[in-house]
Order: C-alpha cells, then structure tokens, then sequence
C-alpha cells in the first residue's frame, strides 16, 4: 500500500507545474557543471507566513528521496523542518556539482499540515497550487541543456525554474 502512494505521489508530482502561490524554489542557476565549478543551490521563498511541515525532495531513477536539513536524506516521508512558521528564505540545497553523475533533477518543496502525510495531496496547504519544483540540469553537453547564452537557464526558460517552457 506505501508503494501504491508513493507512486501516486510521483505521477502527481511530474505533472505539475511550479506555480506555487505560497512558496517558491528558486535558484541562481539551473544548469550546473560538474566539475566543481558550479554549486546546485536552491531557496524556499515565501509571499506570506505560513504554518506547517516544509518538505524537499528529488526524484532519482523513479525513487523519491525526502532531503533532511543538514543535507541527510530519507526514502521515508522525513520533512526538511517540521512544525514551524516560515516566512523568511530558506537555504534548503548548497552543494558542489563536483562528481554529480549527468542527468536531471527536479527539486520539490510543499507544506503540510503539522504533522500529517505529504502522500496526501488533501494535507498540502494550498493544495495542488502549494507545490512548487525547479530542475537542475547536471553536466548535460549545451546541446542537451540548451544554455547557449552561458547564463545557467535553458535559452527556452522564461520562468528560470530550469524545465524548458
């Protein structure tokens, strides 16, 4: 039944989109080299005080993995600060790209209730719109990233969440 829901929980998280309206990931750049010269680096920004469990996850090879302040990591449902107000930034990603084997990663931030499942999409606060997520573009030749222009956006992302619009 867990692998039922977290399944449920990826397709859920693949076909949104991040247009959080309570908080957003945000980064400096998305497509990052790696060999060392580039950092992967994300922030949660909030537009107003909000109350709840903040978690972050990624998604390598179809496995979900739930990021822990201080840079552990869970297979386990694990919020990244639990039962907290947010209102500031909040520095949830700051690693080198040094070593990160190529590919793409999306980052997901939500808010839930204190206390209750992230697996249920009822306990996002905002619900649906409460999702937000970027993707990091790592060690991909520039045909594949599409960063013509160096800037560390694909040349197509408008929105800078790093997926190309």
């Amino acid at each position: 039944m867990k692998k039922i829901k977290i399944l449920a929980f990826l397709c859920t998280l693949g076909l949104l989109a991040s247009t959080s309206a309570v908080a957003d990931l945000k980064t400096d750049r998305s497509v990052i080299l790696n060999d060392g010269t580039h950092k992967v680096s994300a922030t949660a920004r909030f537009s107003k005080e909000i109350t709840g469990d903040l978690y972050i996850a990624t998604q390598i090879a179809e496995q979900l993995i739930f990021i822990i302040e201080g840079g552990a990591s869970s297979l386990d449902p694990t919020p990244f600060i639990a039962n907290s107000t947010f209102s500031d930034d909040i520095s949830i990603l700051e690693i080198s790209g040094e070593g990160i084997p190529p590919g793409e990663y999306p980052l997901f931030k939500l808010i839930v209730l204190s206390g209750a499942s992230p697996l249920d999409v009822t306990n996002w606060i905002g619900g649906i719109n409460g999702l937000s997520k970027i993707n990091f573009i790592i060690g991909l030749p520039v045909e594949e990233s599409l960063d013509f222009n160096d800037d560390g956006f694909p040349d197509d992302d408008l929105n800078r969440d790093g997926f190309h619009d």
